[in-house]
């Protein structure tokens, strides 16, 4: 964030608040559309993420949890849509004026359907749908049952992204010790049989009774300390 990105963000940013001075000085109206643009400099803090290890982290999550809230919203949106024309087909013409109100048509049934979703006088409004058509009690049932589940839902969201990443950073971290150590064994054989082939001498082949006499002895033991490729422990 402290790299050429970040640069290139307050470069823009500086960019739109000083042309916003310059409206302002030229400019004789009270206001104007360009003041909004202060408001991005409040994304900056953004940056702070990626400066500590922890928030990096949160930046990641509330990515990914984005994309997925963004999934759940379609549901949501076709769920309501169902909902919708099926509530307001039955309701349409209902005998009493404020039930007919709030589904006389697909419009009007979404936005109620949405306020209940909410949980807000849910009760209120199916009990005044319910005074008149009681067979509608196994439609809010469902679609009760289904706004609360996806109340619960949210936070799972959130929950299941975060554990996401964890798993993630766990097994990165895994693969780069992996690939370390085995990066550093190649490096001490390679060392080790070096050190061998120049007991042998040139044009002869390396045996394994020379590679367990480099092991045996202490200089090449010192050596390969030295050079950061293995430790007394290993070497014993």
């Amino acid at each position: 964030a402290f790299g050429p990105k970040g640069c290139w963000w307050d470069i823009l940013v500086c960019t739109m608040c000083i042309a916003d001075s310059l409206i302002d000085q030229m400019s004789s109206a009270s206001s104007h559309g360009t003041a909004v643009i202060r408001i991005f400099r409040v994304m900056r803090v953004l940056r702070v993420f990626s400066a500590i290890s922890f928030l990096s982290k949160v930046d990641h999550v509330l990515i990914q949890a984005a994309k997925e809230m963004m999934n759940f919203g379609v549901i949501v949106v076709i769920s309501l849509f169902v909902f919708g024309v099926i509530s307001t087909n039955l309701l349409w013409d209902d005998q009493d004026h404020e039930v007919r109100t709030m589904f006389s048509d697909l419009g009007a049934a979404y936005w109620t359907l949405f306020k209940m979703m909410t949980m807000d006088g849910w009760t209120g409004m199916a009990n005044k749908v319910l005074e008149h058509r009681p067979g509608m009690i196994a439609f809010f049932i469902v679609f009760i049952f289904l706004s609360v589940a996806s109340v619960s839902i949210v936070p799972s969201i959130f929950i299941e992204c975060h554990l996401q990443e964890l798993d993630r950073q766990r097994k990165n971290q895994a693969d780069v010790e992996l690939t370390r150590l085995h990066s550093q064994q190649e490096k001490m054989l390679r060392s080790m049989f070096g050190f061998a082939r120049d007991r042998v001498g040139p044009g002869e082949e390396v045996t394994v009774a020379d590679m367990k006499e480099v092991l045996d002895d202490p200089h090449v033991a010192f050596k390969l300390e030295e050079q950061g490729l293995a430790t007394p422990d290993e070497i014993s």
